[in-house]
């Protein structure tokens, strides 16, 4: 093949950045937004998560079967990023979990096989594929990146929020079309297997498994498979994490550690693997995920935030040592003609069956850790009277449609009264018959003069004022809702643009602040015990994280015995060792192969 030309060389590293940046932009900050907008738990937030993984357990069917065959590679690329395009316009309108979990699962099952199929693109057009593209690739990672720019351009340019938002949702459909559209000039790709025959075990790279029958490869399956769980901890609920701390800029936070991965695998995989072998690189690197939530463990709070940053910044150690040199180690045990399915074996482990795992398990965690409210003294008293309007001290904010109830609403209440008062009837009745006879939003409502109340509800909109142009962001503090003075006091308020709620001296305070210029729902309840907090009928939630990363932080502490105890690597293959053998070796004769190697050691990784 002649030299790739430049105007290729351009388009298809155009194709590689846009490609991954659709998924970075939305994905990473997702957990903030299920939470925030939609009041997801632990377990709804793994499901939609999880749509993610699914897609890639089925994207090798979907390659192998269909895209390899009967497509040429730019055209079905046009069609799925088309089509993946509309798929997230119609998710960023969604506010039902369980159908924004189905949506994003079919864009998903769109968007997944079009890595497989980037990649096919750009290999079939390298004159030179060692040569050519790892600078294209990159192109990548640089686009997963280049997303937090979408972060900082809302909030310091237009002063809008992004991350926790639906815009994210917004802002990948817009590069999904893009993509699409730049796919029609990519190279003319034919389909690669067009003619050729193949089988489900070929596409799903089952006939690797043979490769189980040596003990050490068996454990790097086994620490593959484990090790999502503590990987699924952070690439799932952290920006869940970052928002519960009140950072505003999720996506641009996490990409740090992709800035770092860009030089890590360029230039410091290729020396650890040279000076410490393939079995120590990897033991560095789940040492390295270990540290990582030791960092975070102890890194929840203002004074020891640069712990935070610093479990960021090792995720590129953590990705290139661990799962490029796993892309390594299988390409050195497997035998020439099942290479290939081993890969695809171990990216169905990690990526698909493991990530799965991994965002269950997490799930399970963070609703065990999750604490709903703001446990009150139990000699507290409610002030004598409660009035039964809002006593609003915060210049240039307005507030509507106030209602005070002598008991606490629940949260199916809250949501009820949210769509009533926003003027979505059809949402309003089907809640009413979703809820049934569990919602009444005429018991305990107060009006006239204060009233005497052991618990109450105080619920109101609540419109900021938006900073003219050329003036900066006020941070608003003051007080929308109060009753009684001292400790005996009851306050809903903005505390520096926050949202707070304080019965004594019980508080419980929002880590971000509110949007200005747009009517918000805000509300307060007590029960006699418990303080509760919500935001346009999302009830404000905090955890206990330093638990929730106590689990990744010990799976990885074993993960990391496993691996110096009982794992081993042979030595490099030479060329003429990798002579072609028979069409399908026979599995006793492809493991009695890698037992082989392992009894030779060598390279110092044994």
């Amino acid at each position: 093949m002649a030299k790739m030309s430049t105007e290729v060389r351009v388009k298809l590293s155009a194709m590689m950045g846009l490609q991954y940046a659709i998924h970075a932009v939305w994905f990473m900050q997702m957990a903030a937004y299920l939470n925030n907008v939609l009041s997801c738990t632990g377990k709804q937030i793994s499901w939609v998560q999880n749509t993610a993984p699914l897609g890639a357990l089925l994207a090798p069917i979907f390659v192998g079967m269909v895209a390899d065959r009967f497509f040429a590679g730019e055209k079905l690329l046009a069609i799925l990023n088309l089509v993946g395009g509309g798929l997230l316009v119609w998710a960023s309108t969604i506010r039902d979990p369980m159908l924004l979990f189905a949506v994003l699962l079919v864009q998903q099952l769109f968007y997944m096989p079009t890595w497989a199929i980037t990649n096919s693109i750009a290999i079939a057009n390298c004159a030179d594929t060692e040569k050519d593209l790892p600078p294209i690739r990159v192109w990548g990672s640089i686009g997963w990146v280049a997303t937090a720019l979408f972060g900082i351009v809302a909030t310091k340019v237009f002063n809008t929020p992004w991350d926790g938002t639906h815009l994210p949702l917004i802002g990948a459909a817009v590069l999904s079309v893009v993509a699409g559209l730049l796919a029609f000039a990519l190279p003319h790709t034919p389909p690669a297997a067009a003619g050729k025959k193949s089988s489900i075990s070929d596409i799903l790279g089952l006939k690797a498994l043979a490769l189980m029958k040596n003990s050490s490869f068996a454990v790097f399956i086994l620490v593959s498979l484990i090790v999502m769980i503590p990987f699924a901890a952070y690439w799932t609920f952290f920006s869940l994490y970052l928002s519960s701390l009140g950072v505003g800029v999720i996506t641009g936070t996490m990409n740090l550690g992709q800035v770092i991965e860009i030089f890590v695998m360029w230039l410091l995989l290729p020396i650890a693997l040279k000076k410490i072998g393939v079995k120590w690189t990897l033991v560095v690197g789940v040492l390295i995920l270990g540290l990582r939530y030791l960092m975070f463990m102890f890194g929840n709070g203002d004074e020891m935030m640069f712990l935070n940053y610093g479990g960021i910044l090792v995720h590129g150690f953590i990705f290139s040592f661990f799962f490029v040199t796993g892309y390594i180690y299988v390409d050195r045990v497997a035998p020439k003609e099942i290479r290939a399915q081993a890969q695809a074996l171990i990216m169905l482990v990690t990526f698909g069956a493991g990530m799965l795992l991994g965002n269950w398990i997490n799930g399970e965690i963070v609703d065990a850790n999750a604490i709903l409210g703001e446990e009150v003294a139990a000699e507290y008293k409610i002030p004598a009277a409660v009035p039964t309007d809002a006593t609003l001290a915060i210049e240039g904010a307005e507030v509507s449609d106030t209602v005070v109830y002598n008991r606490a609403l629940s949260a199916n209440e809250f949501a009820l009264l949210v769509a009533e008062q926003q003027g979505k009837t059809v949402l309003a009745e089907r809640l009413k018959k979703e809820f049934g006879g569990e919602v009444d939003l005429a018991k305990g409502k107060l009006s006239g003069p204060p009233a005497e109340v052991k618990a109450f509800t105080f619920s109101t909109w609540l419109t900021l004022p938006k900073p003219k142009e050329g003036e900066e962001k006020k941070e608003l503090s003051g007080a929308i809702f109060r009753v009684g003075e001292g400790d005996a006091a009851i306050e809903l308020a903005l505390d520096k643009g926050r949202l707070s709620f304080q019965a004594g001296k019980a508080k419980m305070t929002q880590p971000s602040p509110l949007p200005t210029g747009d009517k918000v729902h805000v509300a307060g309840t007590f029960d006699g015990k418990l303080l509760k907090l919500y935001t346009s009928g999302s009830i404000y939630m905090r955890w206990n994280w330093r638990t929730v990363w106590t689990y990744p932080a010990a799976i990885s502490g074993v993960l990391l015995l496993l691996m110096v105890l009982f794992f081993k690597v042979p030595p490099a293959k030479q060329e003429e060792e990798e002579a072609p053998a028979a069409e399908e070796p026979e599995a006793d004769a492809v493991a009695a192969e890698a037992e082989n190697d392992e009894g030779q050691g060598g390279e110092g990784d044994a």
